[in-house]
């Protein structure tokens, strides 16, 4: 749970009569990401396909694939990292430094090897993970941050500007979206219109009060 306070999320919960109650006790147990997953009530409902016997089914067939699977995708890493040069390659020891700083931050355990896994997991029939690829994509650059989380500048003032990059973690090449997990909803993100939405009521606002508008700034990242 990291620096969650549980004891205000189950007290912000009640007071806002937030339609996920078990949300508080996912921050001291874990959140289910494999087989049924309830729904939460917040995101829009989509009915699964199939039966839930048919998923047990494919979910018991998939993951008797584990072992080859992580066998499989360790070779194409190995393989495909040896290979790589140029851009490919800097792209390759971003996303491992972006990594690192993930597991010194506590959002990820360390890293395994494949021989590690085995030896935590089981192998063969009975390995009990599925493994993610994971890569990156860049997307554009954004200003560099210090370790307190402050924006750094060149000697001339102008913003220091690096690479920004967007973690994956392919849960589809896995099969781990299609068969291993059951959802009844979906993610339905408010739509670009929501942002100017936003802007004209803060000027109704502040007009109504007779203050001064502040600055808005919005943001993409969706983990920071």
């Amino acid at each position: 749970m990291r620096q969650v306070h549980v004891g205000m999320l189950c007290l912000l919960g009640d007071v806002l009569r937030h339609p996920d109650t078990t949300l508080p006790r996912g921050y001291l147990y874990g959140f289910n990401v494999t087989g049924i997953i309830q729904p939460s009530g917040v995101l829009r409902p989509k009915p699964p396909s199939g039966t839930e016997q048919t998923f047990w089914l494919n979910h018991a067939v998939t993951m008797r694939t584990n072992d080859s699977w992580a066998d499989n995708l360790a070779h194409d890493v190995s393989c495909q990292a040896k290979a790589a040069s140029g851009t490919h390659l800097k792209l390759l020891k971003q996303t491992w430094q972006l990594t690192e700083a993930e597991v010194q931050a506590g959002y990820s355990g360390a890293g395994m090897s494949l021989t590690q896994l085995r030896t935590k997991y089981g192998r063969g029939v009975h390995m009990r993970c599925r493994v993610l690829r994971r890569h990156g994509v860049r997307q554009g650059q954004k200003q560099k941050k210090d370790a307190s989380g402050n924006n750094i500048t060149q000697s001339d003032g102008s913003p220091l500007m690096v690479d920004k990059i967007r973690m994956i973690d392919d849960s589809k090449r896995s099969l781990s979206n299609s068969m291993i997990q059951r959802c009844c909803e979906t993610i339905a993100p408010c739509r670009f219109t929501y942002l100017a939405y936003v802007a004209d009521e803060l000027v109704t606002q502040c007009a109504a009060q007779h203050k001064v508008v502040p600055q808005l700034v919005f943001s993409l990242d969706d983990m920071k």
